[in-house]
């Protein structure tokens, strides 16, 4: 069985990191820290529309998570979905997906 990966527990935050300015060749850095202000990643060139929608993204990834195991918790003892509606398999079966990507889990070919 594949080992679980630990992540830094949410919420995140963004702070802006001015002393990385013009560290190659971009500007505008945040830290994506955790509660204790312990960085989780960083990420350079926040005034590009992209960049913070990407941003805003992994800023949310931790509840994202908690949301999707909440989703498929209820499903948990129920291996086979074959009786519930295509909704609710493909929405359970994309759950457990992104629940196993996030945790280290899904094959590189997953997505």
């Amino acid at each position: 069985m594949p080992e679980q990966t630990t992540h830094t527990p949410g919420p995140w935050t963004a702070l802006p990191v001015p002393y990385m300015d013009g560290m190659f060749g971009y500007r505008d850095w945040v830290s994506v820290a955790d509660a204790n202000l312990g960085a989780v990643a960083y990420v350079p060139g926040t005034t590009y529309p992209k960049v913070r929608a990407n941003l805003a993204l992994l800023l949310a990834s931790p509840l994202l998570l908690e949301a999707c195991k909440a989703l498929v918790e209820p499903f948990t003892d129920i291996p086979d979905l074959s009786g519930f509606i295509p909704e609710v398999r493909n929405a359970v079966s994309a759950g457990r997906a992104a629940i196993a990507k996030a945790e280290g889990q899904a094959t590189h070919a997953q997505h």
